[in-house]
Order: structure tokens, then C-alpha cells, then sequence
């Protein structure tokens, strides 16, 4: 069974829409993908970092995500490689 979608509007800038706009004409992809992508992988940064902040446990981050735990954890410590520069993009 497909994920359910819903709409949502948002105001952008005319500063951020013109990056927004730039980067789908260069990219090949329309607005909507673009934002999805952007608000996916940010919901992503943001539940690691409540979860290095101790705000919510590994396994609340994984449920959030919806994820299994492992994965979770392999977010993390990807993420730890990156930032400590042994593993790059």
C-alpha cells in the first residue's frame, strides 16, 4: 500500500524561490520533489540531532522516522564518520 500524501502550501522568499528554481533547472525535477527531498533529509538531521541532544531515545527517533532501530543506528554512526572526516559524501 502507497504512503499517504497531502498538500501543503507554503511562502518562500522571492530569494528562496529563485535558489528553489535554479537548483530544479539544473537538477532536472520539479519544485515539489526538490522540497520533498529538502524537508525529508532535514526531518532526518533534525530527529538526530534531538537525539544527540538526549531529548528523545534511539528507539523514539526510529519509530519517528519509521525506521527500525538498526537503521537508526546506522544513521548515526554514518553520521559520526562524517563528521569526524573518515567518511566523506
Amino acid at each position: 500500500m502507497a504512503e499517504r500524501e497531502e498538500n501543503i502550501v507554503i511562502k518562500l522568499s522571492a530569494v528562496n524561490l529563485r535558489v528553489v528554481e535554479a537548483i530544479c533547472a539544473i537538477e532536472h525535477i520539479d519544485r515539489s520533489e526538490l522540497l520533498k527531498q529538502l524537508i525529508e533529509n532535514e526531518l532526518y538531521n533534525r530527529t538526530i540531532r534531538l537525539y544527540e541532544q538526549s531529548k528523545l531515545t534511539a528507539s523514539k527517533g526510529a519509530e519517528i522516522l519509521g525506521i527500525s532501530l538498526r537503521e537508526f543506528l546506522q544513521l548515526l554512526e554514518v553520521g559520526a564518520l562524517q563528521s569526524t572526516g573518515i567518511l566523506k559524501d
